[in-house]
C-alpha cells in the first residue's frame, strides 16, 4: 500500500476515533430521526466497511488502462 494512502486512512480513522469518543454514551445511541442509524450504528458500519483494507491493498492487482485520478471527484463529492 502507498504510504501516502495507508497514512490518510490511518488519519481518518483517528480523527474518527477523536470525534466519537466525544459522544457521551446516551448520545451515541440516540436516533436523530424516525429510521435513521444512532452514531454508534454509524461508527460501526464505517468499521466494518474499511475493516478489509489491509486485504484490499494487499490482493492480486492488475494494470489499468484508465486514468488512476478518472473517479477521484465522483468519490469526493460522495463521501
Amino acid at each position: 500500500m502507498k504510504a501516502a494512502v495507508k497514512q490518510n486512512i490511518v488519519q481518518t480513522f483517528h480523527d474518527l476515533n477523536e470525534i466519537f469518543s466525544s459522544f457521551s454514551e446516551n448520545e451515541i445511541n440516540i436516533t436523530p430521526y424516525e429510521g435513521s442509524w444512532t452514531a454508534g450504528q454509524t461508527v460501526q458500519h464505517i468499521v466494518l466497511a474499511g475493516s478489509g483494507y489491509p486485504e484490499l491493498f494487499a490482493g492480486k492487482t492488475e494494470k489499468t488502462t484508465r486514468n488512476p485520478e478518472e473517479k477521484v471527484k465522483d468519490l469526493e463529492a460522495l463521501f
